[in-house]
């Protein structure tokens, strides 16, 4: 839904209170805050031993503005510090809903300054955005693998931030918007110097199948607590899980976000440095669905299916991507699997009823 669907609501004359906070006495952040204290709120964000929940009665430390911008670096009590290694990927969820009672689509993004100058804006920082997608009145989770740690990150504390933007384009990580909220945390970025020979690991590839030409991301089961010294070399194959394979040119982070037009397995080369130790990584394999038209890829086995873009809707056509979705839900009053936890659910918006409805 976009403020064309929306009831008329109060607008609130005055700008918001912006957000300018100091890290350890040393840096200083940019300011961001949206116009509106109205609608959208992070309700979670989770990441390694950071698990912080507040509801729209509830904001951060000194700086914070209710509904606007939470400030958790300085908050009391405190909030968990998590320990980022450098190398590593990392799985989080952010939980965004609403305080007004209706049902609103936006896009949130999740920075770090990796080099801790003060900045969100130096390339790689941005390590998620989401797609543009409804916001539940309750709370709507997005669990994710956020863009690997670099091995070229700072050492020590520094920041993170995540807005959530009413909007239909990703929000940036400075000024002003009109609807939804950004918090800040500390997180504390750390290299530990591997030894030897690397553990033996496997290529992480989505479940179900995708659509060709769309990216998928790739990651390795097994996240190695040693990170400083590790190098990656990710390599595909069109013929079998063993190869022949040829390595991908960029493709050198523990994790890659990559596209094929056939079914294609990916595997990685990895190296310790220190001790000139080199594992492969067993291969994972990315399924290319068919595009046969008006044939939706209906199978059982929707428990392996665990966000929306591995629901392939190449075969078929969506008359408009923001207010028709498709995704997989868990067992609840609305419906039920045929067998196993999960099932395919199909919805449209009825602008009529200012509602999704499931079909």
């Amino acid at each position: 839904m976009n403020h064309n669907y929306k009831k008329i609501k109060s607008t609130i004359a005055a700008f918001a209170l912006m957000a300018s906070a100091t890290l350890t006495g040393q840096i200083t952040y940019c300011s961001t805050s949206p116009f509106s204290a109205g609608d959208d709120e992070i309700f979670n964000v989770t990441i390694g031993t950071l698990n912080n929940t507040s509801n729209c009665n509830q904001t951060g430390g000194p700086g914070s503005s209710l509904n606007q911008y939470s400030d958790y670096t300085n908050a009391t009590p405190a909030v968990p510090v998590p320990t980022l290694l450098t190398g590593n990927t990392y799985s989080m969820s952010v939980t965004v809903g609403q305080c007004s009672g209706f049902v609103y689509d936006g896009i949130f993004v999740v920075w770090i300054d990796f080099n801790q100058n003060g900045s969100f804006s130096d390339p790689g920082e941005a390590i998620y955005t989401s797609v543009y997608s409804p916001w539940a009145v309750a709370g709507t989770t997005f669990t994710f693998n956020a863009s690997s740690i670099p091995l070229t990150a700072t050492s020590g504390l520094t920041r993170m931030r995540i807005t959530a933007d009413e909007s239909t384009q990703a929000p940036t990580p400075c000024g002003t918007y009109g609807y939804g909220e950004t918090e800040d945390y500390n997180v504390y970025i750390a290299s530990i110097p591997c030894a030897g020979t690397p553990a033996a690991n496997m290529v992480s590839a989505p479940g179900g199948s995708t659509c060709p030409n769309a990216n998928v991301t790739l990651s390795l089961a097994t996240q190695y607590t040693a990170s400083g010294g590790m190098t990656y070399q990710w390599q595909s194959s069109t013929t079998s899980s063993v190869g022949p394979f040829n390595a991908i040119s960029g493709g050198t982070l523990n994790s890659i976000v990559t596209s094929a037009t056939v079914t294609t397995y990916y595997s990685a080369i990895i190296v310790c440095t220190n001790g000139g130790g080199t594992i492969t990584a067993t291969a994972g394999q990315v399924l290319i669905a068919g595009t046969t038209t008006n044939t939706a890829p209906y199978f059982e086995g929707f428990e392996g299916i665990s966000n929306n873009s591995q629901m392939p809707n190449c075969s078929w056509a969506v008359s408009n991507a923001s207010t028709c979705i498709t995704h997989t839900d868990v067992t609840n009053s609305n419906g039920y699997p045929n067998t196993g936890n999960n099932y395919a659910r199909f919805e449209h918006y009825d602008p009529n009823s200012f509602s999704f409805i499931s079909g």
